[in-house]
């Protein structure tokens, strides 16, 4: 893994000549979400360069595998397919509407315009301005012996362009630009998180309504076991006491379907507000495929950490701010050195007093110096400021690659464990089948009682509310590792 690292050191040394600030020791031992951050925000601490640079870098000198294991990979699917191997249209419908009428969406794409704007008007201090000036004005002043009004016509053109000697101006472009980049990045990053939000709203009401059903029918059969615990105490077999028990298991039952059914209604709100979606359009749309939960295909994971997180766009975005940070330090260190514009105009000038006219013109062009002499230390501090901030995106920057690597090894690791849990449950399923069926059996013949039977099915009915929370985990720790690893974004080219 050392040699590795120093390998990946020497190919950024080749990219940037300038000296580096990572210090790492030769017997260094590192986690991989550690080597990842490192060889991210290093490679941008070095130097600023462009983030294709930075991708090639990483994908030449990062190896190694994730810590957590990596879910099966057979059936995969590329990530653009991947919402359709859940095999649910309904799920992919609501996703598309959320996707053309959200909030959250609409105003990363304002967002995006906003930097454009910005990006062109920094660009446009790089060319020369032209502005036209017309006017004309009328007076009477007293005493005049002539009593005459005075009429002043004037016509010009005023150019001025500042030569970029020391790239102020093209640093602040560049900076406006990879800010520009940054929120197309964003817009990616809040269309994978609202199609995963939506997703597992979606997976999380069917199986609310699921298990809704099944806690109906727990209810309905604590129900037949009271009627038959009521005809027991008057026939003298039991004491009331027994009674009262079976009331307040019956009660707990009650309650726990409640608590279903407000569960889910509660996510159909939440559905609405992230789709934008009428609640009664809602609620009638998803009577089909009512309780069915949708399942995710396997997709396979890269063992790559950095090829992986590249993918993300919330790290495209925080790659791009941290580049624009480091242009705007040297946009003010240029600001302090002397500056040279061209300066020109050209005037056309009428003056009529007492009915009679006189025209004149005149033009002027040449240069003009300005040299920073004293400000009080401001050009010093606009310095130290952009210094502070490119610090403080480089912070922001390393701790997001870390909380990306933490996100993929929980996401793996939940996945791990509840596929594990499935497996195990799966056993328990057949064994709660298997009772229910010597209960029925046994109830045919007269050797079980009818109380008997109704306890075996509620057994039955409580595995299989396991089962479908069991299934709802797997799915959400699906939608986790999706959003973790980037998504289906690619390489940005689709923005609004």
């Amino acid at each position: 893994m050392t040699a590795v690292l120093n390998s990946g050191i020497v190919t950024i040394a080749r990219i940037c000549p300038r000296k580096t600030h990572m210090v790492l020791p030769a017997s260094a031992t590192f986690r991989l979400s550690s080597l990842a951050a490192l060889c991210l925000s290093g490679i941008l601490a070095a130097c600023g360069t462009s983030t294709t640079k930075i991708q090639g870098t990483l994908r030449a000198s990062t190896t190694g595998q994730w810590e957590a294991p990596l879910p099966g990979t057979e059936n995969t699917l590329a990530l653009a397919q991947w919402w359709d191997s859940w095999n649910d249209p309904l799920m992919r419908e609501l996703q598309a509407h959320a996707q053309q009428h959200s909030p959250s969406i609409a105003q990363a794409a304002a967002r995006i315009t906003q930097a454009r704007a910005e990006a062109s008007a920094a660009g446009a201090t790089l060319w020369p301005s032209l502005d036209f000036t017309a006017s004309i004005t009328s007076n009477r002043d007293y005493p005049i012996p002539t009593g005459g009004k005075q009429t002043i016509r004037s016509t010009g053109l005023d150019a001025r362009w500042e030569i970029d000697l020391f790239g102020a101006n093209s640093a602040a472009r560049n900076s406006m630009v990879a800010r520009m980049e940054a929120r197309g990045s964003e817009w990616h990053d809040a269309r994978i998180s609202l199609a995963a939000e939506v997703a597992n709203t979606y997976v999380a009401l069917r199986s609310c309504e699921a298990q809704a059903d099944a806690a109906k029918q727990i209810a309905l059969s604590q129900q037949v076991s009271q009627r038959l615990q009521e005809q027991r105490v008057v026939a003298g077999f039991l004491s009331p006491l027994d009674l009262a028990q079976q009331r307040v298991l019956l009660a707990n039952a009650d309650s726990r379907e409640q608590q279903q059914q407000v569960n889910c209604a509660v996510l159909i709100k939440s559905l609405v507000v992230l789709i934008d979606l009428p609640e009664a359009v809602l609620k009638e749309r998803l009577k089909t495929g009512r309780a069915a939960l949708p399942q995710a295909g396997n997709f396979i994971v890269d063992s790559l950490p950095a090829n992986t997180l590249l993918k993300r766009p919330d790290i495209r975005a925080s790659m791009q701010n941290l580049v624009a940070s480091a242009r705007e330090i040297d946009a003010a260190q240029a600001r302090r050195y002397p500056s040279i514009s061209l300066l020109g105009n050209i005037n056309l000038l009428g003056i009529r007093i007492a009915g009679q006219s006189t025209d004149a013109s005149n033009w002027s062009f040449g240069p003009a110096l300005t040299l920073p002499l004293f400000d009080a230390g401001k050009r010093k501090a606009d310095v130290e400021l952009a210094q502070a901030r490119h610090a403080e995106a480089l912070a922001a920057f390393r701790y997001q690659t870390l909380m990306a690597v933490r996100e993929v090894e929980e996401s793996l690791i939940r996945l791990d464990l509840v596929n594990r849990e499935i497996q195990q449950h799966q056993h328990i399923e057949t064994l709660h089948t298997l009772s229910m069926q010597s209960a029925q059996a046994g109830w045919e013949l007269g050797s079980l009682s009818l109380l008997e039977k109704e306890e075996a099915q509620r057994q039955q009915l409580a595995g299989q509310q396991q089962k479908w929370q069991l299934q709802r985990d797997r799915a959400s720790a699906w939608i986790a590792l999706y959003k973790a690893v980037g998504g289906d974004w690619t390489i940005p080219g689709d923005q609004p």
